[in-house]
């Protein structure tokens, strides 16, 4: 079975008179699935923008980030977790369902939850006080294994400040891939598999924007008539060691970048590649050049590359110099880290056999970032 189905109405208006099993509650009588369809395509066209058969333009779009995003882009990537962690919210809410003869109730079990992202403390339009980052997801979880149902997407509310439930301002973006522009899965559009969503900001007339970080209510609304609608109070982010151990941010191209530090005045520069192999696995490679000075003054080199695996969080090269025929000498070892979107660190041991004038220094520097490339902005 294919993860969505989008079943036709005329398959709903002929289905609902047959006999079967409703698997976990009710059959839906024929009034209750019309008013259903009704309201459902009344919904689904006030969410659509007017299409137009041909437009102007002919090349695509750039890469960039999203103005209207709701946490970093550098916090996740396709595909979403499918294991909640942290603190959790969950509560069971009915839903309607159809197999091949008729629609039914099921009941679900819809769990919100926050994902940690990284957090320079530098203001956002989504954080505008620099406080910690979150991406905010929610879960549907069939609890029965029926390979011939699927079950309708509710209705999604959020309340938060001046916005109320049920308004035109109230309605996020739920999709089931992060960092996407305006990519939406509609209520009503029926699901076979277990999915996480990602909460969005919308790109549509009168939606609202909200800041996720903060404390908000959240409304699943199953949207037929006599379903019972469930609410979340879903509190202020602010995470401890506990509830969000801090970890070192994966080793990825956010973190190729220009970096900087004063003192000691090191320029860095790191780049980050991948292939793949030939049994399909990809493998990346971490590409850096740190320009500092020999102990003369001179222009001097530290150079290395190495391979790692994705998810990889630290990651320890052999640290060459350049000679004054820019042959490579071995210098020591370089060790590399993100702690956060702004911030490396790299742990240096040198060699013992160092001769004059190259320098040797040992032990953790720090490394501003200068700029984040186009399409990857790291938050």
């Amino acid at each position: 079975m294919k993860k969505w189905l989008s079943l036709t109405f005329a398959f709903a208006c002929s289905a609902v008179s047959a006999p079967g099993f409703a698997a976990d509650g009710q059959t839906l009588s024929a009034d209750v699935v019309a008013a259903y369809r009704a309201d459902m395509e009344q919904w689904q066209r006030s969410r659509l923008a007017n299409t137009k058969v041909t437009g102007n333009n002919e090349r695509p779009g750039t890469p960039q980030a999203n103005k209207l995003r709701a946490y970093p882009p550098s916090c996740a990537a396709n595909a979403l977790p499918d294991k909640p962690s942290g603190p959790v919210y969950s509560k069971d809410v009915t839903l309607l369902a159809a197999n091949e003869t008729q629609y039914v109730t099921e009941t679900v079990k819809v769990t919100v939850w926050r994902l940690s992202c990284s957090s320079s403390g530098l203001p956002t339009r989504y954080s505008p006080n620099g406080t910690p980052n979150s991406m905010t997801l929610l879960r549907i979880d069939r609890t029965a294994d029926l390979a011939n149902q699927v079950v309708s997407l509710p209705l999604v509310s959020i309340a938060q400040g001046s916005i109320a439930f049920d308004t035109p301002a109230s309605y996020p973006r739920l999709t089931s891939e992060p960092n996407t522009l305006s990519a939406e899965i509609l209520p009503g559009t029926f699901f076979a598999n277990s999915e996480t969503y990602v909460l969005e900001n919308s790109p549509v007339p009168n939606a609202g924007y909200y800041f996720l970080n903060n404390a908000f209510k959240l409304r699943v609304n199953p949207r037929y008539n006599g379903a019972q609608v469930v609410d979340f109070d879903i509190p202020a982010y602010t995470p401890t060691a506990d509830t969000y151990p801090t970890v070192p941010m994966p080793l990825d191209g956010y973190a190729a970048a220009q970096w900087t530090s004063l003192d000691p005045n090191h320029g860095l520069l790191v780049q980050v590649a991948e292939q793949y192999n030939a049994d399909g696995a990809m493998t990346r490679q971490l590409v850096y050049d740190l320009l500092l000075k020999d102990l003369d003054g001179n222009p001097f080199w530290l150079v290395g590359n190495a391979p790692f695996a994705v998810g990889t969080t630290s990651l320890t090269l052999d640290a060459y110099y350049l000679d004054a025929d820019l042959a490579t000498r071995p210098w020591g070892k370089a060790t590399f880290q993100m702690k956060n979107c702004n911030l490396l660190e790299v742990t240096y041991t040198p060699n013992a056999d160092l001769a004059a004038p190259v320098p040797s220094f040992e032990g953790v520097i720090a490394y501003d970032r200068l700029f984040s490339a186009n399409g990857m902005l790291c938050e």
